[in-house]
């Protein structure tokens, strides 16, 4: 891990000894469950010894975060890193829509991407380019406060 990503994860890294109590029971208590899987013939008979190799490759459960700092790092390294580790770590993000920072001034929406710059606030559609390439559900928040 370089210094950039250390620098970015590490409230995510710190030992909490609480969290990881709950991750691990919580896991097992909420997130599993119990299943069956009958494989049969078309004429419905069972199959016999059959074997199968199941490997989860995406859940419905949606992990994010908000998406705020997005290109907004003061260089390209940071802005790299921060979108590698919002993309390893999350498949949601929430963009913001505050009013006073889409139109910061009267009749002059700031949505696209060569939109003046505001910290913390990345226009919408850079973030929905970002969701869009990395497979990232983005959910929008708030347009009134």
């Amino acid at each position: 891990m370089n210094d950039v990503i250390k620098k970015l994860t590490h409230y995510l890294l710190a030992p909490d000894p609480e969290a990881d109590f709950r991750i691990q029971h919580d896991t097992e208590r909420y997130r599993k469950g119990f299943g069956e899987i009958k494989l049969v013939l078309p004429d419905g008979s069972p199959v016999k010894k059959a074997r199968i190799h199941l490997k989860l490759r995406k859940h419905a459960f949606q992990f994010g975060c908000n998406a705020f700092m997005l290109k907004c790092f003061r260089n390209e390294e940071e802005n790299a890193a921060f979108e590698e580790e919002f993309k390893r770590f999350f498949n949601l993000a929430v963009i913001p829509f505050y009013w006073s920072d889409l139109e910061p001034e009267d009749g002059k929406v700031r949505f696209s991407e060569n939109s003046p710059f505001i910290c913390r606030r990345p226009p919408p559609d850079v973030v929905l380019s970002f969701c869009e390439k990395n497979q990232i559900t983005p959910k929008g928040h708030p347009l009134l406060w």
